[in-house]
């Protein structure tokens, strides 16, 4: 972790992995095996929940929850106030709308996600 930049108020698990060039945000909670990959980008208030992994040029927006087992793959993007469940996996590239919900178990191809 010596060449990210990680909030004071972040809370940040010892048991999670925070790969160099990785930003997280004010008062965001990275949780147990948890891996944010470099270049990774958390917004402010986000919840990473145990065991997700976050790819290189993800880009999560503040506010946002995400479940356990997630997968954020490279240059998905997740806009604010979005809800994620667990075990989600969200593909290269993708786009969530802000203030989206997708739920349990999702495998997210698409290119957006609108909100509900």
């Amino acid at each position: 972790m010596n060449k990210c930049a990680i909030d004071s108020t972040a809370v940040i698990n010892p048991k999670a992995r925070i790969l160099d060039g990785a930003t997280i945000g004010a008062g965001s909670y990275i949780g147990a095996s948890a891996i944010i990959y470099g270049d990774a980008h958390i917004g402010a208030g986000v919840y990473i929940g145990f065991g997700v992994l976050v790819c290189r040029g993800a880009y999560i927006a503040d506010g946002v929850y995400i479940g356990s087992g997630t997968k954020v793959s490279p240059g998905a993007y997740i806009g604010v106030g979005s809800y994620i469940s667990q075990s989600v996996m969200i593909l290269d590239g993708v786009h969530i709308a802000p203030h989206a919900r997708v739920w349990a178990n999702a495998r997210i191809a698409a290119n957006e996600i609108e909100a509900e």
